[in-house]
């Protein structure tokens, strides 16, 4: 089973073990949500792009854990197989770090 986004992709491979999990930038579907009813109440969205995202990477370590707890609560994929990528440190922008600036966006 294929998908076109990179996003599902990435994340069937780390729960199949096919894959080291890497940290990313992620959000929370409800931030999400909350992002499009904000964006909703106003005019100066109208014609925007809006991004949702959070200020840091999320450590492997971190997301790896939670996938293999999602794993084996649903019986999804290869739970024992699940494993951090703990070579990549982040590279320029160590993990951890502030990746992109948000809160000042926010504000406006």
């Amino acid at each position: 089973k294929s998908s076109a986004s990179f996003s599902i992709e990435t994340v069937s491979k780390w729960v199949k073990g096919e894959g080291p999990v890497q940290s990313r930038l992620c959000v929370d579907v409800r931030d999400v949500a909350k992002a499009h009813v904000i964006a909703s109440q106003t005019e100066k969205t109208v014609n925007e792009r809006i991004i949702v995202s959070r200020e840091a990477r999320i450590p492997s370590e971190v997301i790896a854990k939670e996938l293999k707890q999602i794993a084996e609560e649903l019986g999804l994929g290869e739970p024992e197989k699940i494993h951090p990528d703990t070579a990549f440190d982040g590279g320029l922008i160590k993990i951890g770090d502030q990746e992109v600036a948000c809160a000042d966006r926010m504000a406006e």
